[in-house]
């Protein structure tokens, strides 16, 4: 919240304040005229410029309401205390302009009419802005707070450059390792969640063989830290191209045939489909062309029919079934299987996310679905999936 606007809402609080104090001053004098025996010794001087510097700093107020236009209770108070304001004024200057009993006793009905709802309604007033201060102040404090967050980030993505010597001395790419590590800076929660558990494995050996003594423990440890590393460098590899994917603004974007990419998926998955023996069939009749890229849309197929025939059941034969189908501007792909299914209760909620398994399969890295919804979303679309276990998963996207 910038100092400029601290002060502007403390004017406003200060102006919304005064006005209370100005009927109340009004009203007092017209009271104070009233007990007088002589009211032709009464200047009304002071009663004008009294009245003239309430409208001036109501009509202050409701221009700037006007202006900024913060939130519709101010503007409905404001019309409110505007007539109030006007009413009550006009009472004081009809005094003014003719000092005889029967006016000064009008005056005064009409502005002790009006004085407490007047006050009610600046007070509600007074307290709107102040609302308003809170909550500008709030946002304030929560910039700070992700902003704090964002340092701690960039400082523990600094504390990884910290392993980069070591990485050099077991023959890692530092150069790949350290622009991997600045392009992470800016992805808080993926680089926590996967960096730090290598990272502290990575210490605790490194730590081990520092205290070990023994030549054929030091051997043994050293194993375990290039499965770390090599782990650790998986990671970054996926990070990176998931950064690369976010950072693209020049994507290629055209129109495919589905059936050519199916039958490109086909050719690639040629060993898996012959000795799974199965069957995929394809509907592309309503929507057999669609505008999206041709890289990405390959690897999607690739990765969810593939799925589909890593993780089939062992009592039968995998059956594929891909259908699209027109959906207002965009395109609608099912890809339905008969496989093993995912317990989306259980997982549903990390069915996307990176090194994420759901079954035991030497080949299951928890990579593929993560980076296939991250090449349909950096694209405009979404995904989604509806699984069964022991039955099957239908994976739906929409492009």
């Amino acid at each position: 919240m910038r100092l400029e606007d601290q002060k502007l809402d403390a004017e406003l609080i200060n102006l919304s304040g005064r006005q209370r104090m100005y009927s109340q001053k009004i009203a007092n004098q017209l009271l104070f005229v009233a007990l007088e025996t002589d009211k032709n010794v009464y200047n009304t001087s002071s009663l004008k410029a009294l009245t003239d510097e309430w409208k001036s700093e109501h009509r202050k107020l409701y221009l700037n309401n006007l202006e900024l236009h913060q939130s519709k209770l101010l503007d409905s108070l404001f019309l409110i205390s505007s007539n109030q304001l006007e009413n009550m004024s006009e009472a004081s200057l009809l005094f003014q302009q003719n000092q005889s009993d029967s006016i000064l006793q009008f005056s005064i009905k009409t502005i002790a009419k009006l004085k407490t709802p007047f006050l009610l309604n600046m007070e509600a007033i007074v307290a709107e802005y102040q609302r308003l201060a809170e909550q500008k102040l709030l946002k304030t404090k929560n910039v700070l707070f992700w902003f704090s967050w964002f340092s701690i980030i960039v400082l523990i993505a600094e504390f990884s450059i910290i392993i980069i010597p070591f990485l050099n001395k077991l023959q890692i790419k530092n150069v790949e390792l350290e622009k991997a590590n600045i392009q992470l800076e800016s992805f808080a929660d993926i680089t926590s969640h996967n960096l730090r558990a290598p990272v502290s494995n990575l210490n605790s050996l490194l730590h081990i063989y520092n205290s070990s003594n023994s030549t054929q423990d030091r051997e043994t440890i050293f194993l375990k830290i290039e499965t770390v590393i090599h782990n650790l460098t998986n990671t970054l590899g996926n990070l990176l191209e998931f950064l690369k994917i976010k950072n693209n603004n020049d994507v290629k974007i055209e129109s495919i045939k589905l059936n050519e990419v199916l039958d490109h998926t086909k050719e690639l998955l040629t060993d898996p489909i012959f000795k799974s023996s199965a069957v995929i069939k394809a509907d592309f009749s309503t929507a057999s062309v669609v505008k999206f890229n041709r890289q990405y849309l390959d690897s999607i197929f690739f990765n969810i029919i593939g799925n589909s025939i890593k993780y089939k059941a062992n009592d039968r034969i995998p059956q594929i079934l891909i259908k699209s189908e027109p959906m207002k501007k965009k395109t609608k792909i099912t890809f339905k299987d008969n496989g093993l299914g995912i317990d989306l209760k259980r997982h549903g909620s990390k069915l996307f996310g990176l090194n994420k398994t759901f079954h035991r399969h030497p080949e299951a890295n928890g990579i593929g679905l993560y980076m296939t919804k991250i090449k349909v979303e950096s694209l405009g679309g979404t995904i989604y999936a509806e699984s069964e276990v022991d039955k099957g998963s239908t994976f739906t996207i929409i492009i």
